[in-house]
């Protein structure tokens, strides 16, 4: 069961990579594994998705900057678009 989201609540940054390590998708999410299920049933690139990694935020603003930042910096194949602004505009 979820509840309404806690800003203050532990969130994570988490990057999804294909088969020859090619980074697919950045995001962030306070639940990761049920953030997936949407991508999973509509994304044609999820089928690709090998491999995960989470990195934990104290909280959701955190890794709301973690996003923009990777996604700057890292751009990912599938990921068109952040939560937030981009850091540098």
């Amino acid at each position: 069961m979820t509840g309404p989201i806690d800003p203050r609540r532990l969130a994570t940054l988490y990057r999804l990579f294909d088969g020859d390590d090619q980074l697919l998708h950045v995001g962030a999410s306070v639940d990761p594994q049920n953030r997936w299920e949407q991508p999973a049933r509509e994304k044609q690139w999820w089928s690709s998705v090998a491999r995960a990694t989470v990195d934990w935020h104290p909280d959701r603003t955190a890794a709301m900057f973690a996003e923009i930042a990777a996604i700057e910096a890292e751009q990912p194949n599938w990921t068109t678009k952040t939560c937030c602004t981009s850091l540098s505009g």
